[in-house]
């Protein structure tokens, strides 16, 4: 703070002398009553800064806020002059401190290349966090990231080897040996999904669509402390952004189940079918994978709880709005698959940008929501849901408990009668089936790319999952969508359990998106 005050102290009498020099040879420089403009603009300067001092003050504790005094600092000469005052780690803490990822970028385009070298090897913690950084900045944070759990990892698989060879030597407890096999079988894939993030080849294009093999993915988010990762396919511009002439842009936020230690699998393996084929088939497109939070990890226990979608919604807005900086043509297009559905449609009402909104085998549109209507006005929204999901049987797409509500009395903790399914302190919202104006998209009753698989998919939660593998229909059809292509639309089913429920989906036709 001494040093940041000192460096503010400097620049305050620099501007004063300034001031003073401009005002004697204003002086003598009389000309039609009006004096000369460098001696306005100093005042301006210094009125801009007094006032900055005195927003960013605290009466309680007679201290600075310095993230809100660098905001309140309107001009690039006043915010070098007070971040010179400060070392890295300084300027670390500073940038964890601002109120907002518009404020982090503004302290961030003032640093030098040196300075944001000096702060990523120092502090990658913070830089590869931190909405706000551009994201080409935050891979490389993460790069040490991942390298320091890998050494983490590495030394407790060396401390649990020592201790399986301790059960071997004298196998007293059978039981603990078992628990440190299994410990040392889940670190090794832990293990192994780190150097695949690290080392694997990664196809990236570029704006003319040729294509080359790199090593490793981009992580732009990546806190095993709090289970955050994220993953980004596609290029970078000089500043670090997605570039300009990228014209797709698409998030994937997934659903229960999702974890760190599956997420190279699982997560970030669908959105990099999504970037492949949206690239060979609909011009240059970037894909994000998200995994910034707390996920249900159990279908029956937590997946009916609305608490973690709502929890990360805002996390979800605010992080697409720090990454999406587009010109007028670049298309957004949200993948919400099952929980992840009502985590969009959470995000959208914290103010998320999007274009296209697509919810695939979706437990609800979000926590009191009503229906489309609901959600501030702009994206289109889409659904697919395969005719044999078994989400479908939860009637209403409104959480299990819910359900369960109407048929049998639960205690008052759980479930209020007085409230509607939608208001409730459990669930999911409308289903995306009778929510209103969305188009329904056919997710089809084949998938193409495994001849040993049967045709028809009978298994519900097979059904599930499968919309988004490469060579289903549905993945087609999100495709179409992401590109501006003409995916297949169905009509209507009966969404309630029973003969019905196992029955091909109709077909209408095609629909320009």
């Amino acid at each position: 703070m001494v040093a940041a005050l000192g460096g503010l102290s400097r620049f305050i009498d620099g501007a004063a002398t300034d001031l003073d020099e401009a005002d004697t040879a204003a002086a003598g420089a009389w000309q039609g009553g009006a004096r000369l403009r460098p001696v306005a603009d100093e005042a301006d300067l210094l009125t801009r800064l007094a006032q900055a001092i005195r927003d960013s003050f605290c009466p309680n504790t007679g201290a600075l806020n310095l993230a809100a005094l660098f905001t309140g600092l309107t001009t690039i000469g006043s915010q070098t002059d007070l971040l010179a005052g400060l070392n890295a780690a300084q300027i670390a803490h500073l940038l964890t401190e601002m109120d907002s990822y518009e404020a982090v970028r503004a302290l961030w385009d003032t640093l030098t290349p040196d300075l944001r070298d000096t702060l990523i090897e120092g502090h990658p913690e913070v830089i590869g966090n931190l909405d706000g950084v551009p994201i080409m900045y935050r891979a490389q944070a993460n790069v040490l990231n991942m390298r320091a759990e890998l050494g983490e990892v590495e030394a407790r698989l060396k401390a649990l080897d020592l201790q399986l060879k301790a059960f071997e030597a004298s196998p007293i407890n059978s039981f603990g040996h078992l628990e440190v096999l299994r410990d040392i079988a889940e670190l090794t894939a832990w293990r192994d999904s780190l150097n695949q993030l690290l080392t694997a080849p990664i196809r990236r294009f570029d704006r003319y669509g040729n294509f080359a093999y790199e090593p490793g993915t981009h992580v732009i988010a990546f806190c095993p402390n709090t289970g955050s990762i994220i993953t980004y396919h596609g290029p970078f511009n000089a500043a670090g952004d997605v570039p300009d002439w990228v014209v797709n842009v698409g998030v994937v936020v997934p659903g229960t189940g999702t974890n760190m230690r599956g997420f190279r699998e699982g997560t970030d393996q669908r959105a990099r079918n999504f970037f492949l084929a949206a690239n060979e088939e609909g011009g240059p497109t970037a894909m994000f994978a998200f995994g910034g939070g707390a996920f249900p990890q159990s279908i029956p226990f937590d997946a009916p709880n609305r608490d973690f979608s709502v929890a990360m919604g805002p996390d979800l807005a605010r992080f697409v709005s720090s990454v999406y900086r587009p010109p007028r043509q670049q298309n957004l297009t949200i993948i919400g698959h099952s929980y992840g559905s009502p985590t969009v449609g959470a995000a959208l009402m914290n103010g998320m940008p999007a274009t296209k909104v697509i919810h695939v085998a979706s437990p609800g549109l979000s926590h009191k929501v009503r229906g489309i209507d609901c959600f501030p006005p702009g994206p289109n929204h889409f659904a697919i849901m395969a005719g044999r999901d078994f989400i479908q049987a939860v009637p209403g797409a409104s959480g299990v408990l819910n359900f369960m509500s109407r048929v049998t009395p639960l205690p008052p903790i759980i479930h209020d009668p007085r409230q509607r399914p939608w208001e409730g302190p459990i669930g999911h919202g409308p289903s995306t089936t009778t929510g209103g104006d969305i188009t329904r998209l056919r997710a089809g009753d084949r998938t193409v790319h495994d001849d040993d698989r049967p045709d028809t998919v009978w298994d519900p939660f097979q059904a599930h999952t499968y919309p988004m593998d490469p060579g289903s229909e549905s993945f087609d059809n999100i495709i179409a969508v992401i590109t501006g292509g003409t995916p297949t639309l169905h009509g209507p089913i009966d969404i309630a359990p029973g003969p019905d429920w196992f029955q091909p989906q109709p077909q209408d036709g095609r629909k320009q998106v």
